[in-house]
């Protein structure tokens, strides 16, 4: 782990359990785990208005262990935009347009019907996201930018903090007519 400077090394308290400690937590079992949170995490890091969202989330228990659940997400007028669920470990991911100028909302409910609401991360007037796709053995990117931003000159940097992976200039976005 020398190789990396020490604030890109991931640290976290863990709770050893002993399963044949009596004392241990035997308030309820693993297949009735009520879930405690719900955190959503947009792609990027943020996402911005007038644009598709892909955003993940994760149900976790008090341990914070994943959980499965179900929920939907509204706008701040309590329309229904999406329903979505967890597909591994308490995590999944939906997708949909940011309206400008709309706030968002989760109703998200577990097996034992416990229902958290959850505002969603605010979107940004303005800036770039970054999202991936693989498609057939190659690796594409796709680079959204609000309006008022240069379209010009922009290129990825890919790194992990110590090594550069890859650079390059982005061709100029071409407009798509709409009909």
């Amino acid at each position: 782990m020398t190789d990396y400077p020490a604030e890109y090394i991931f640290h976290k308290q863990l709770h050893i359990i002993n399963g044949n400690n009596q004392e241990a937590d035997n308030e309820e079992k693993i297949t009735e785990r009520q879930f405690a949170e719900v955190s959503f995490y947009p792609e990027s890091g943020r996402y911005i208005f007038d644009q598709l969202v892909t955003m993940a989330f994760k149900a976790n228990d008090k341990h914070g262990l994943g959980v499965e659940a179900n929920g939907e997400l509204y706008n701040s007028k309590g329309t229904l935009i999406s329903s979505f669920e967890t597909h591994h470990a308490g995590m999944g991911t939906i997708g949909f347009f940011a309206a400008k100028g709309e706030s968002y909302y989760a109703l998200v409910k577990n097996s034992k019907e416990k229902t958290i609401k959850t505002n969603l991360p605010k979107a940004s007037n303005s800036g770039a996201t970054i999202n991936l796709k693989r498609r057939d053995g190659k690796v594409y990117i796709n680079s959204p930018l609000s309006e008022g931003l240069p379209q010009n000159n922009l290129f990825p940097l890919m790194h992990n903090g110590s090594n550069l992976f890859y650079t390059d200039f982005l061709p100029k976005p071409v407009p798509i007519p709409c009909f």
